[in-house]
């Protein structure tokens, strides 16, 4: 740290501008300066090291915010990539997984589309992830 900085930073705490600490006497011996330079010297200590906790604590934030900024991300990859899984897990509902390379998914897609049509809420989008499943043509999965 400069002079310069340390003479203002000592001045705020009412240092004369000579003060070395130390008040001489007249037999040449030192004793504590009564002008403040200790306590202003431990206030200082105390204000950096208050300095160094909120640098740390605005650290701790931003990578907080980008931790969340990610985890965000990757929630929205997940529903883009699965909108119903992520429907069902959102209504904390159990569900069944068949993986699109079972020998048996076509026969399990049957009786769910089966029972879905029946119902009525059956889409034309499921129609197309349907026929995509029977012909093997899973690409657009």
């Amino acid at each position: 740290m400069s002079d310069t900085k340390m003479l203002e930073k000592y001045m705020k705490f009412g240092h004369h501008f000579s003060c070395t600490g130390y008040a001489r006497k007249s037999d040449d011996s030192k004793h504590p300066c009564n002008c403040g330079y200790d306590q202003a010297a431990a206030e200082l200590a105390e204000l950096e090291k208050q300095i160094v906790l909120d640098k740390a604590v605005i650290i701790q934030q931003k990578e907080d915010k980008i931790n969340l900024r990610a985890a965000l991300d990757e929630a929205k990859a997940w529903e883009e990539f699965h909108p119903r899984a992520v429907k069902l897990l959102r209504k904390r509902k159990n569900f069944v997984v068949v993986a699109e390379d079972e020998p048996y998914l076509v026969q399990i897609y049957d009786i769910i589309r089966e029972h879905e049509k029946e119902s009525g809420r059956w889409t034309a989008d499921d129609e197309t992830y349907y026929q995509q499943a029977v012909t093997n043509d899973r690409r657009e999965w």
